[in-house]
């Protein structure tokens, strides 16, 4: 399959197909190279063309809305794919409850590509950021959790924003299976919305099939108490998937979370009564279908 400069990818087919067990990189490789690293998790029920279009409306948004130079926002970015999809077509939203097994099989080899790279044998040490979306949150705890275990990572994680993440609240709760990943980084961020109807609605259903639980998404109610996390509700109608969208309510919590400096004259806050809601995009079109 082929990756473009600055992805990595844990894919075997552009849609659907099974999690590789190594991580792939594109033609240049520069992370291995990089300084500081930002890396980008999609979620649930993306082929690798649409989540690249997501990647690219995000990333290009993001920089427009920042004081420093495009390069120094986009230089660092590295896109992540993962097979969280199924080739049904119109169907692929039903294969959920699978998608959860690869979200946690997609990590292993994430969590060994960032072990070598960190490790004794690997580069020094350079800070990394992460944000994620969604299901692509269950990717990056697992993950965490697992160098967390081995202490890998401490003190490189710096700052990870958790877009609207599709993993069960309990299961960042202080004995909760990922609550050792979720503390890992020096900060963490998760944002919210009440217009999010997918982890409302369709979530617990597809949770309680895949594994149970409460079907209490932390993308819906936020972090439990005894995690250290900061939470952001967005407003303005954000739905499931118009974070990538990046509207200004969610710019705005990225760019401070990720300690970038905002144009003011172009943001207009996190909560804006009346702002007016951006009619559905394409990619919201498919929010029932998409996590």
């Amino acid at each position: 399959m082929n990756l473009l400069s600055r992805e990595l990818s844990v894919r075997t087919q552009p849609a659907g197909g099974p999690v590789d067990t190594t991580v792939q990189q594109g033609p240049d490789r520069w992370i291995e190279h990089a300084g500081r690293i930002i890396l980008f998790v999609h979620g649930y029920n993306n082929t690798i063309s649409v989540a690249r279009e997501a990647y690219d409306t995000f990333s290009t948004r993001l920089a427009e809305r920042v004081r420093e130079a495009a390069a120094e926002i986009l230089g660092p970015l590295y896109r992540f794919y993962w097979p969280g999809d199924a080739a049904l077509g119109l169907l692929s939203f039903i294969s959920y409850p699978v998608e959860t097994e690869d979200a946690k099989a997609s990590a292993a080899p994430l969590a060994e590509f960032l072990r070598n790279l960190y490790g004794a044998s690997g580069h020094p040490a350079r800070p990394v950021d992460i944000v994620s979306h969604s299901l692509g949150g269950r990717v990056l705890l697992e993950t965490l959790t697992e160098l967390a275990h081995e202490g890998i990572l401490d003190g490189v994680v710096k700052r990870v924003c958790m877009m609207a993440p599709a993993v069960l609240v309990e299961q960042v709760e202080p004995e909760g299976l990922l609550y050792d990943g979720a503390t890992l980084p020096e900060t963490l961020t998760i944002l919210t919305s009440e217009d999010d109807w997918v982890l409302w609605l369709a979530f617990p259903l597809g949770q309680t099939i895949a594994e149970g639980g409460s079907g209490r998404a932390l993308g819906r109610y936020g972090p439990p108490p005894g995690l250290a996390a900061r939470h952001e509700p967005v407003s303005g109608g954000v739905g499931h998937t118009q974070y990538w969208d990046c509207p200004d309510t969610v710019a705005s919590v990225i760019i401070d979370a990720l300690e970038f400096t905002p144009r003011r004259r172009e943001l207009v806050g996190r909560s804006t009564p009346g702002r007016e809601t951006a009619p559905p995009t394409a990619i919201e079109a498919r929010e029932i279908g998409t996590r």
